[in-house]
């Protein structure tokens, strides 16, 4: 099912398999319907997306519990950047395009980690 500013959505059954096959960098986005600080991040994150052709998936963290479980983060909205498939890091930073923008850079010179 697509939300309302249309990103494309991964659960925990096509999860680890789309994210090995993406090229290009990708932001993972884990939100819930009733998440006030996601509509906020989902606006930015769809700017970004159309501006700059940034991939950005969708994941609701309450109809996908075993992948809430696996990356084991505490707060809604949470963000994740992969590049080529491999994760590089959590992303922290203020919901608006330029300052998502600029930590995405950021963390794209970085290598690779281990996901969590």
């Amino acid at each position: 099912m697509q939300n309302e500013n249309s990103l494309p959505e991964l659960d925990q059954y096509n999860f680890h398999h789309r994210i090995s096959e993406m090229t290009g960098r990708t932001v993972v986005f884990f939100t819930s319907p009733d998440c006030g600080a996601c509509r906020a991040a989902r606006f930015a994150l769809s700017s970004l997306h159309e501006k700059s052709g940034l991939q950005v998936y969708e994941v609701d963290a309450v109809m996908n519990p075993a992948l809430t479980n696996e990356f084991g983060f505490f707060h809604l909205p949470s963000l994740y950047l992969y590049i080529d498939g491999d994760y590089h890091a959590q992303i922290q930073s203020e919901a608006n395009p330029d300052s998502m923008a600029h930590a995405i850079e950021t963390f794209s010179a970085l290598p690779a980690e281990e996901e969590p």
